[in-house]
């Protein structure tokens, strides 16, 4: 089906934080539209491995180009920065839940938030 890939974000505090994945199978090939029909995708970031979930959102799933878009809203990225922290790395995994109810963790890696000259 698809492997676990890694992959690192980086970001900074108080701007809108676009994630954008595309969904391969384990030879490199782009999913296939009809299995991702129906199905849904969650990003789930904690403050460390195993740690507290500090942010959830669900990522909109486009079959057709076989990818996931989530996005961090500008509030949410500036609270996961705590002051006076100039930086935070946080962890993160997205899962991918299609129609028949399979779950399948696709992506994990390091989120790290920066405090921008604004904030």
């Amino acid at each position: 089906m698809t492997t676990l890939q890694e992959e690192n974000i980086e970001g900074y505090a108080g701007d809108t934080i676009s994630v954008d994945l595309g969904l391969f199978d384990d030879e490199d090939v782009k999913m296939l539209e009809a299995p991702l029909i129906g199905a849904t995708a969650v990003i789930e970031v904690r403050n460390r491995l195993f740690g507290d979930v500090v942010h959830t959102s669900t990522g909109t799933v486009t079959p057709a180009d076989a990818t996931i878009s989530f996005t961090i809203p500008a509030l949410e990225s500036a609270a996961l920065l705590a002051a006076p922290l100039r930086q935070v790395v946080l962890v993160y995994g997205v899962q991918l839940t299609f129609s028949d109810g399979s779950l399948v963790t696709l992506v994990s890696g390091k989120l790290k938030i920066v405090r921008g000259v604004n904030t």
